[in-house]
């Protein structure tokens, strides 16, 4: 009877760890809409919003994305900053 009690006292005090645990790996994903310049639906950014993005997308790294996804993320990121520049600069 105590090993029973032993072990679902276990679950209920780790199950919290486990659902944090499957939200930070959730976190990690690739956003493809991002990755391979795909018009999802139902997603419309501001260019602010879109460089934020990109920049949560590179903080990520190599733990999520592959050496050439990167680059594509960083190229994206410095033509939408350049955009931007354009944009805000005074004529």
């Amino acid at each position: 009877m105590k090993k029973i009690l032993s072990v679902c006292c276990a679950v209920v005090v780790s199950a919290p760890l486990l659902v944090s645990a499957a939200d930070s790996k959730a976190g990690a994903a690739k956003n493809p809409c991002l990755l391979n310049s795909e018009r999802c639906s139902g997603q419309s950014f501001s260019l602010q919003e879109m460089i934020t993005q990109l920049q949560h997308e590179v903080q990520k790294g190599t733990s999520v994305y592959s050496a050439g996804e990167l680059e594509r993320l960083k190229a994206k990121l410095a033509e939408y900053q350049g955009f931007m520049a354009a944009a805000t600069s005074n004529p």
